[in-house]
């Protein structure tokens, strides 16, 4: 007799993509809320990773140009971790 494996809904987000209210929110939890990155995956039902690798990608978008890497890490409140 076969029994199906029960499987749970996961309580994270997968493989779904960012919207741009999101990654507001995201930073607005960092910035101003000075939440974790975990804190924030768990508001966000996120991973914290995929939090962590999102917060990189938005570094990088805004370390271009005349903009100081410091003074990006600054506006993003990340001189702690």
């Amino acid at each position: 007799m076969q029994t199906r494996s029960k499987r749970t809904t996961p309580s994270k987000i997968v493989n779904k993509r960012w919207t741009q209210t999101e990654e507001r929110q995201m930073v607005r939890l960092r910035r101003h809320g000075g939440l974790t990155f975990e804190e924030i995956a768990n508001e966000l039902h996120r991973a914290p990773d995929a939090v962590k690798l999102r917060f990189e990608k938005k570094l990088l978008e805004h370390a271009t140009g005349d903009i100081q890497e410091r003074e990006v890490l600054r506006w993003f409140n990340l001189d702690v971790e």
